[in-house]
């Protein structure tokens, strides 16, 4: 998860360069790839790291056939939306009847973001919580639960 003081220019940070290829057929060399781009990087950039990429996997670039770009890869807010601070008071929210948010609603629809959203939440709001001994070897659903149990209960709320 990205906070508002570490928050990066996507496109900036990756150079333009591909961040997924994707070999749909397996007797085809069409590849298909996900960049981040943006008015930081000047034309050519992403086509250029691309061509890089491949090369130092062992291929041969074919040159790029499309691309596609979607300014409105993340819609779930609009502008206004995040200029009237959504997001933080969805995150307000966060332990209200012993409800937790989770998911590409704080971030980008990335499981890798949507597991450090979780991580954060985790260690913000279950921070001095411990597993109880009768966990040990108990699988990672289950200790949650008992986790989540033994939180509400410490606050009152079980």
């Amino acid at each position: 998860h990205q906070g508002e003081r570490d928050a990066v220019d996507a496109g900036a940070a990756t150079g333009g360069c591909p961040t997924i290829l994707f070999r749909p057929y397996a007797a085809s060399n069409l590849t298909i790839t996900w960049a981040y781009g943006g008015a930081s990087l000047a034309p050519g950039t992403m086509e250029a790291c691309l061509r890089r990429t491949v090369s130092s996997l062992g291929g041969r670039f074919g040159g790029v056939l499309l691309q596609q770009e979607w300014p409105d890869y993340f819609p779930h807010l609009a502008g206004s939306d995040l200029a009237s601070q959504v997001p933080r008071r969805l995150d307000a929210l966060q332990g209200r009847k012993r409800t937790y948010y989770v998911g590409e609603i704080f971030n980008l629809p990335l499981v890798s973001e949507c597991v450090d959203w979780a991580r954060y939440l985790i260690k913000r709001h279950f921070r001095d919580v411990r597993p109880p001994p009768s966990a040990r070897g108990a699988s990672a659903p289950t200790i949650m639960r008992r986790q989540l149990k033994v939180a509400s209960l410490r606050r009152g709320r079980g």
